[in-house]
């Protein structure tokens, strides 16, 4: 633990480490989305949601001296990378630059670190007010992240299982991190595992009263029809669209024959806002 507190504490982030985090962070990202067979497993995340880069976040601002520089290098940092992402996969996105309609939600995201990079310097106090102010990170991994991905994991083994542990490795380690005070500690503690089950609720209950639906076109031999199908979800067919319609985050495989006999093999990913099916190669 000494090791790490010497990571996130006593590392002197300069504007050209920032800098050179960031390009490195964002290239990264932009390889591991374009890589068809990392995509919705724990690495591929990375692109998608914000356990990483809440870590990130964080090593930045707890190795700044003073929260204004703290709000600016974070900024810097999110102003860099994220659009990196985006234009690494140009190359590679059927539509090239449309790429970019991605970007609006990271865009309001790096907006948001500037006063929030600012107020997470606080966190390095280790009082009630740091706590206060950490519970808004471990909110979202634990309330936002941890119970789609577990439910990801629980459904398709062992997709998830990674991001999963990482989500719950880092809660823990930031509230070792940040909290000396033992009263605090469990306090972050209890919290963690109340948004665990705050979210599994929000979930596993509240999703299942919503039916979402997609459409696919597959260039094959017509008429499609469905082999294989889990129960919780229902396959509809119309002409080569092949429409899914759920309750319930997960990720389901599913096999359809074309016309010619040939099997296709597909996953249908539920996830937090959204939902599409994907070929398995």
């Amino acid at each position: 633990m000494e090791k790490i507190k010497k990571l996130f504490f006593e590392n002197e982030m300069s504007y050209k480490k920032v800098i050179i985090l960031a390009i490195i962070s964002g290239v990264v990202t932009g390889l591991i989305m374009i890589c068809p067979f990392l995509t919705r497993t724990s690495i591929g995340n990375i692109g998608v949601c914000f356990e990483m880069w809440i870590l990130l976040a964080m090593y930045i601002i707890l190795n700044c001296k003073k929260p204004l520089e703290a709000a600016i290098k974070t900024f810097v940092f999110f102003l860099i990378s994220q659009p990196l992402v985006y234009l690494v996969q140009v190359p590679f996105y059927e539509t090239t630059w449309e790429i970019f309609s991605f970007y609006k939600r990271w865009f309001i995201i790096t907006l948001l670190t500037l006063p929030g990079g600012f107020i997470a310097f606080y966190t390095k106090k280790g009082n009630i007010l740091s706590l206060l102010i950490y519970s808004v990170a471990n909110f979202l991994l634990m309330f936002m992240e941890f119970p789609a991905h577990f439910n990801s994991f629980i459904s398709n083994p062992p997709y998830q299982l990674l991001a999963c542990l990482f989500i719950i490795a880092i809660s823990i380690m930031f509230t070792l991190l940040l909290f000396k005070d033992k009263k605090i500690m469990i306090a972050s503690l209890a919290l963690t595992v109340l948004f665990a089950i705050g979210g599994f609720i929000y979930e596993n209950y509240s999703s299942n009263d919503i039916y979402a639906s997609v459409d696919t076109t597959l260039d094959v031999s017509l008429p499609i029809e469905v082999v294989e199908a889990p129960a919780e979800i229902e396959i509809s067919i119309d002409g080569n669209n092949v429409i899914a319609y759920a309750h319930g985050y997960g990720e389901y495989p599913i096999t359809l024959a074309d016309g010619d006999g040939n099997l296709i093999q597909m996953q249908v990913i539920i996830a937090k806002d959204q939902m599409s099916i994907v070929p398995i190669d």
